[in-house]
């Protein structure tokens, strides 16, 4: 192999290793707050950032949006990912959110869940998936 093969070859193992997010990192992202809001705590939140909103499990029966928080540490920035998925009381898919990419290393994130023309009355639960694996998981009625 010549000596521009061999950089050649180097710099596309460094490439595919740097592209490749680490074990270690992976390994200590944790997820201590995962919990339903509502839409108004959301509101609030994404204008000030003060106080984090407060968990609620119990939405009014004509309610057309489900919020939710996610406070994280140690992610991998603009690697780590996680999405939500809803479930019915039968254990069915209701609805799933997209896959998100962490942009910090830790802090919060909060999204909501719209549905017209409102959620069906029952029991639900959110599932939190991070990095494609189940990290957290809440319910509400």
């Amino acid at each position: 192999m010549g000596v521009f093969s061999g950089l050649v070859l180097l710099l596309l193992v460094g490439l595919f290793s740097a592209a490749q997010p680490s074990a270690t990192q992976a390994a200590s992202l944790s997820i201590p707050r995962f919990y339903t809001i509502s839409r108004i705590s959301y509101d609030k939140w994404v204008s000030a950032h003060k106080d984090l909103p407060v968990q609620l499990k119990a939405f009014a029966a004509d309610t057309t949006n489900v919020g939710y928080i996610l406070g994280y540490t140690g992610a991998t920035p603009k690697v780590s990912t996680f999405h939500v998925v809803m479930y019915d009381g039968s254990g069915q898919v209701f609805l799933t959110g997209r896959v998100r990419t962490l942009t910090y290393k830790s802090g919060y994130f909060t999204n909501y869940f719209d549905y017209y023309p409102r959620f069906p009355g029952g029991a639900y639960t959110m599932k939190l998936f991070v990095n494609g694996k189940a990290a957290g998981r809440t319910r509400f009625s």
